[in-house]
């Protein structure tokens, strides 16, 4: 059947639906394998702000003829991001939910894989743990962008008193209370096996992260949820690319139960964290800081504690940046202004594009292999 292209948001669902109920019945005789990748916008967001990361995966799909993918950007959260993750959470499982019923093929593997951007991640950490993971799809890739693991408590690009974040997560309402640790939500999400043991499920996770001081909303250390007390290692995965200066892999650990913080629970897992560089990408000019020294490139080792780490991909160099990053990762498009302002991700998220597109097909080809 070739490539069968299904892409559409939540509002386009009746149309599609009664043309994929011809093209799944093209296809039920092959055994095409059909990918379900579900885009999850931010905070105060909507389905646009990931059609150009939408585009580059349809554009990098097509290079696999014999798969069929279908990239989805839930609407059920758009102007709607400030109950609360849970409750935002339970939308997007339903929609999942539905959207899996819509593009299951029962004659073949149906995979499911999410990119979450920044709150995107936490929705779907909570989502999963309600999908029919292992019954009705085989979840594959999850991957977060800019995603605040850790919640943003003491994780400020500005650093707030205590007092100071009851204040701001207050004024930002039930997803601000979540977000600050006012609640237990973002502790629960890695403590609480109902969300952990979903995470688990996935062939792979991998977390991208802003490094260099770039991402005024979710700095590195909570989107690579890197705890300088945590003891795990993280070990040096191939060369170091533009706009990937590092990528690093925690190995999982299923032994270690009584975890010491939630970075520590998230990296017993195995996660793949890709640290990316934005300062060229961020279309304001940089500001010269006369003071600071230049940085220190990464060191080229084989393995970090989280603790060498943080100083290494947090550290500023002899200009600064506009710390406009958060945007520029996923280019961005939720507005004209917008889509012009993070036009310089572009090159960004069509590496991303093409990494997660290759994994997929390479994780249901070995899933293939062992159900036959």
């Amino acid at each position: 059947s070739g490539m069968s292209f299904s892409s559409l948001s939540g509002g386009a669902r009746t149309m599609a639906a009664a043309a994929s109920a011809t093209s799944q019945h093209e296809c039920a005789t092959t055994t095409d394998i059909t990918h379900l990748i579900v885009l999850v916008h931010g905070w105060m967001g909507n389905a646009q702000e990931m059609d150009y990361i939408k585009s580059s995966l349809e554009r990098e799909a097509e290079r696999y003829p014999s798969h069929k993918f279908v990239v989805v950007s839930p609407t059920v959260n758009e102007g709607r991001t400030h109950d609360g993750i849970a409750a935002g959470g339970d939308r997007l499982a339903a929609n999942v939910s539905q959207l899996i019923e819509q593009y299951r093929n029962e004659h073949s593997i149906t995979t499911l894989s999410f990119v979450g951007n920044s709150l995107g991640g936490l929705y779907s950490r909570y989502a999963i743990a309600k999908l029919p993971l292992g019954e009705k799809v085989e979840p594959l890739v999850f991957c977060s962008t800019a995603t605040p693991h850790l919640g943003v408590s003491s994780h400020t690009y500005v650093p707030l008193p205590k007092w100071g974040e009851w204040v701001v997560g207050n004024v930002l309402r039930p997803t601000g209370r979540d977000l600050f640790s006012l609640t237990s939500t973002v502790r629960d999400l890695a403590f609480d096996p109902a969300y952990r043991e979903p995470l688990q499920q996935f062939q792979k996770r991998i977390a991208y992260a802003n490094a260099f001081a770039t991402d005024f909303q979710v700095p590195t250390c909570t989107a690579a949820f890197l705890c300088p007390s945590s003891p795990h290692l993280h070990k040096t995965v191939g060369e170091p690319e533009k706009y990937f200066p590092l990528t690093v892999e925690t190995a999982p650990d299923p032994s270690i139960t009584n975890h010491a913080n939630m970075a520590h629970v998230l990296d017993t897992m195995g996660w793949t964290k890709v640290f990316c560089d934005m300062r060229e990408n961020i279309p304001l000019p940089t500001m010269p800081l006369p003071f600071l020294s230049n940085p220190a490139d990464i060191p080229k080792r084989q393995e970090y504690t989280a603790e060498e780490l943080i100083p290494m991909v947090t550290q500023v160099g002899p200009r600064v940046t506009f710390p406009l990053g958060h945007q520029v990762l996923v280019a961005n498009s939720k507005s004209g202004w917008y889509t012009t302002m993070s036009a310089g991700g572009r090159p960004v998220v069509d590496r991303i594009a093409t990494n997660l597109i290759d994994d997929i097909v390479k994780y249901s080809t070995q899933l293939v292999k062992e159900q036959e």
